[in-house]
């Protein structure tokens, strides 16, 4: 999937079915086992109705990007100690990047619109911040702006050092995973698929 804009407005079923039609001709592409997006702004509503449209293989992360579950302050500060030229000493303090956050923690520029104070709690934020847009600033800011985030690089580090280090922050992607595949007899079929 190119862009998971291409599945809103008035053609989005119109874009679904082609993707869907791609995955099931028999070609290079293995059959769609499911499609997860991060549910951003998308209103309740139209993600359920393309989650049934869809036969139940699209879902939405719980959290607003997948970014959100990025936003350990361990494994950030690893990831920036690695980059040549993020700091001219060259190191990052975890404590450095926790003093970052909880200063930016609330930052109505993070939300869809602001949370009143009394609503606010871990669970809350960990859902609901702009996780892309934290990291960008983050980065921009305790790097003193020598090096822009980059989801697909500074990402896949820091998917790589949860995995290692604590994977049990990336059991909520896990069990939507395993839903995906364990739900829809799929990874049967795409194994007899491969089998041909």
């Amino acid at each position: 999937m190119l862009n998971t804009g291409d599945l809103e407005g008035r053609r989005s079923r119109d874009v679904y079915r082609i993707y869907e039609r791609l995955t099931e001709a028999g070609g290079l592409l293995p059959p769609a086992i499911g499609f997860i997006f991060d549910r951003e702004g998308r209103d309740e509503r139209w993600r359920r109705d393309l989650e049934r449209e869809s036969d139940d293989l699209v879902a939405f992360t719980p959290r607003r990007t997948y970014e959100n579950y990025l936003l350990n302050p361990s494994a950030i500060a690893y990831v920036a100690s690695q980059i040549e030229g993020f700091r001219e000493d060259g190191t990052i303090s975890q404590e450095e990047v926790e003093r970052w956050i909880e200063q930016q923690r609330w930052d109505n520029k993070y939300f869809q619109e602001p949370i009143e104070p009394s609503s606010r709690t871990q669970s809350l934020w960990l859902a609901e911040v702009d996780g892309a847009k934290l990291l960008k600033d983050l980065f921009g800011d305790l790097s003193e702006n020598r090096v822009a985030y980059k989801k697909v690089l500074h990402g896949s580090l820091l998917t790589r050092w949860l995995c290692d280090e604590k994977p049990t922050e990336l059991e909520e992607l896990a069990s939507l995973i395993k839903q995906l595949l364990g739900g829809r007899g799929q990874e049967s079929h795409y194994n007899e698929e491969r089998r041909r």
